[in-house]
């Protein structure tokens, strides 16, 4: 079986389904690593950004004269 045959057997199953497809790996921790853990990591990486730049317009630091 071809690439192309298996691509198009996919493609009738899921077309053919009437109810909603969710596509989901066969490792759960993978799964939780892509909606749980990256959405995390990048929640908290903006919110040290927002504090450390709010912590430099406090104190006044980098500057340009």
């Amino acid at each position: 079986m071809s690439g192309r045959d298996r691509i198009a057997e996919m493609q009738k199953i899921f077309q053919s389904s009437s109810q909603y497809t969710h596509l989901q790996g066969k490792n759960p921790v993978v799964n939780r690593f892509a909606s749980v853990i990256v959405p995390g990591v990048l929640g908290a990486a903006a919110i040290v950004m927002l504090v450390n730049g709010a912590h430099k317009l406090y104190t006044g630091q980098g500057k340009m004269e």
